[in-house]
């Protein structure tokens, strides 16, 4: 089978904008924080009145920080915007995915198991979710028998399913059964 392949790297826009933004106002808070500590003891020596000399000094300084640093600030900024849709996207995508092979499951088709890229995180959750999608498998088989012994028996007694004369009990089991039956598809 071709490996999945997923080209649209925002696959669940409101779970990966969070997470994006939530980066940024991080990155953001550590922006601040680093350029408090790096310009504000020059700007202290500028604002404190001292000697002409040290405040010339200060100011220089500042201005050679200032082209040096906002740059860079700036370049960084935008490689973590972009690491953190990628990052993101290596979660949303096999996020994703799962639900959609958990929701074919309700829907009652336990042909389809979940695929992951190589690459992708919550594998383990993929490999859970398709070993439960087996256990059902294996339910609806086994099930499936035992409402055929279930039909064999009552007519080895000598009452159709269908007639009057059939148990109540044993019509109501082969209902439960049959609509479970018919709710999930199998391989």
């Amino acid at each position: 089978m071709k490996p999945y392949k997923r080209s649209n790297y925002f696959v669940d826009r409101r779970y990966q904008t969070k997470y994006i933004v939530l980066t940024l106002m991080l990155l953001l808070a550590y922006t601040i924080t680093l350029m408090a500590m790096v310009f504000i003891p020059y700007v202290l020596d500028l604002a404190s009145g001292g000697p002409l000399a040290q405040q010339t000094e200060a100011a220089r300084i500042l201005v050679d920080l200032h082209g040096r640093i906002w740059p860079g600030v700036i370049a960084a900024i935008l490689l973590f915007s972009i690491l953190s849709v990628y990052i993101s996207h290596q979660v949303a995508g096999p996020v994703y995915r799962i639900k959609k092979g958990i929701r074919t499951i309700l829907e009652g088709d336990l042909t389809s198991p979940i695929h992951l890229r190589r690459r992708d995180d919550l594998k383990d959750l993929a490999e859970c979710t398709n070993l439960l999608r087996n256990e059902l498998l294996t339910f609806h088989a086994v099930l499936r028998d035992n409402q055929a012994l279930l039909i064999d028996s009552q007519k080895a007694e000598g009452k159709e399913v269908d007639s009057e004369m059939s148990s109540v009990r044993g019509q109501a089991q082969i209902a439960r059964n049959q609509e479970i039956i018919d709710k999930y598809r199998m391989v």
